[in-house]
């Protein structure tokens, strides 16, 4: 480098941070690499380089230009954070956690490190470890309202609704516009059953932030949950009066309208289910170069590819319309995941069942399988609710009853435990050592869950009735040749109870006060499954009146 530029590096270098911080992104970018040409190691312009690709979406680039910064300066704490934040980015996140880990090292005191750190873990699973991150970020920021909402998730997570709910409150207090905090805060209220304070507390946010959008959503969700479905709906109106784009508007809307047996209005709001990103209701988007079949179409000689989206339980539900597709003279080809795929193939319809990761074959049309009743037109007199749409295989019934005690007592199958990750999933839980006491005695009882909690195991084994086989239930065919062992299954609202419900099993359903939207109202069966009897928790929101009602069945049903 000439001395000549040596001299003007330290401007160029000025003036490229100065308009990286008014966001004039190839302005800086270009003086960046002006330093570059004259001085290819320079630190702070390939470090500073690595955060404008990462601003430009290209984490790649990011990634290379920051480990290049800090093999020059190996100790600077903000560079390893940022590094970190782009691998958080690309799903690297055992690296990110070490890359924020060598930050503290460095800085001790580095809050936002640890913020990150948190954000990592959580993604991670790992709810104690992210909770710690927080109150490390906490203890050095006091006022640092994003780690405080943060540590409400996590609390929410680890089921301590007491401090999750503080944590939302000192993040608001902090923050009064802070929609994230809202947002989990009445969701929370909601989940607990709290109905009326979430409602009190979107009103409250309403006050602060009258155009949020997320807030009248907030109030719609909780005036429909409280069956004000009037004003619910004008809620979600307004939201999207705010924000005509606003995919968690529509999406919320359509599962109030789903709920109430509205199919006619709610199949289409539905849709916008795709661009709902403040919910976990869409895991993965598919993008694909074929168009998109919604029924308009002849899918006469074409091939059309039908995949899940969500849990198995959707899969289950509604892969019952692929010999609708296949009579209308489409080749359908049916994606799911490995463990659904041998049970698959004992359904209707479609002409090769595709593991979901495999390479795809040509096709013209692709559909997800819950857009197919609007692909129908499917209305609550028109579900095509056959009476078994699935079958197990008859050598692995064959199998099960040879490792079943032989018995002349009635056999009943029982899933307990959802085991479901999305919001408010514990709500369908019954503990195990609640539901034992309400078993009567004469009927042999089998765990029909591959996954049992750490909590319930110990008792699953000393202490109870239950027979469990969760090492020989390796996929869903396994778990339906024992459904088929069963005089009767009985479980909350999980993929079980579909699975049993599509094998036409005598099927019991437990719901919680407020269910999901495809039991609808008050009914006592299900329009999906006429094997099916659903059973509902009051409003208390406690098990023992349902499950005494349950105890009270099985006698009447099953005679001993």
């Amino acid at each position: 480098m000439t001395a000549a530029a040596a001299r003007e590096v330290p401007q160029w270098l000025s003036r490229g941070v100065a308009l990286h911080q008014q966001g004039r992104l190839p302005e800086a970018q270009a003086l960046y690499r002006q330093i570059l040409r004259e001085d290819p190691g320079h630190f702070d312009a390939l470090h500073l380089s690595g955060l404008i690709a990462h601003q430009n979406g290209d984490a790649a680039a990011a990634v290379e230009l920051i480990r290049r910064a800090l093999v020059i300066n190996p100790h600077e704490a903000s560079a390893h954070c940022n590094l970190g934040s782009v691998l958080q980015q690309l799903g690297r996140l055992p690296e990110a956690v070490a890359s924020f880990d060598r930050a503290i090292g460095i800085r001790p005191d580095f809050a936002e490190a640890y913020f990150n750190r948190g954000i990592a873990l959580q993604a991670l699973r790992r709810w104690e470890d992210a909770l710690r991150s927080y109150d490390r970020a906490i203890g050095i920021r006091p006022d640092f309202a994003a780690a405080h909402c943060n540590r409400g998730f996590v609390l929410d997570k680890l089921h301590r609704w007491d401090g999750a709910l503080s944590s939302f409150d000192r993040a608001i207090a902090l923050d009064p516009g802070m929609t994230r905090a809202w947002l989990n805060r009445c969701a929370l209220l909601r989940d607990l059953g709290a109905t009326e304070r979430a409602l009190e507390s979107a009103d409250r946010w309403i006050g602060i932030a009258p155009s949020d959008p997320c807030a009248h959503i907030a109030r719609g969700n909780a005036l429909t949950q409280l069956r004000e479905w009037s004003l619910g709906g004008a809620s979600y109106d307004r939201a999207i009066e705010l924000s005509p784009g606003c995919g968690e508007a529509h999406f919320c809307k359509s599962l109030a309208l789903l709920q109430q047996g509205d199919f006619e209005k709610g199949w289409p709001e539905h849709e916008w289910r795709w661009k709902n990103l403040n919910g976990p209701n869409v895991k993965d988007p598919r993008h694909f170069k074929q168009p998109l079949w919604l029924g308009e179409l002849s899918v006469e000689g074409k091939s059309i590819l039908l995949y899940g989206e969500q849990g198995f339980g959707d899969v289950l539900q509604f892969c019952r319309y692929a010999s609708l597709v296949a009579e209308r003279g489409g080749r359908v080809l049916l994606e799911v995941r490995e463990p659904l795929c041998r049970l698959m193939q004992s359904l209707a319809g479609p002409a090769c069942v595709l593991r979901r990761g495999d390479p795809l074959p040509d096709f013209d049309y692709h559909c997800p399988l819950m857009s197919l009743p609007l692909a129908f037109g499917t209305r609550i007199d028109t579900v095509p609710a056959q009476r078994r749409y699935l079958a197990a295989e008859a050598n692995k019934v064959e199998q099960w009853q040879t490792w079943l005690d032989k018995t002349t007592r009635p056999r009943v199958g029982l899933v307990w435990s959802s085991g479901s990750a999305m919001p408010g999933g514990h709500r369908r839980d019954i503990p195990l050592a609640e539901l034992v006491r309400y078993l009567p005695e004469g009927y042999e009882y089998v765990s029909l869950q591959k996954e049992v909690r750490a909590s319930d195991r110990e008792l699953l084994h000393a202490q109870t009735p239950i027979l469990d086989f969760a090492e020989r239930l390796h996929d869903f065919s396994d778990t339906a040749a024992l459904c088929e062992c069963m005089d009767l299954v009985i479980s909350v609202d999980t993929g079980l109870a579909h699975l049993a419900g599509a094998l036409g099993a005598p099927t019991w359903v437990v719901l919680p006060h407020h269910p999901d939207w495809r039991w609808l109202l008050d009914r006592e069966d299900s329009p999906w499954y006429p094997t099916m009897r659903l059973f509902r928790q009051g409003p208390t929101g406690v098990w023992g009146g349902v499950l005494q009602q349950i105890t009270v069945a099985i006698k009447t049903l099953h005679a001993v």
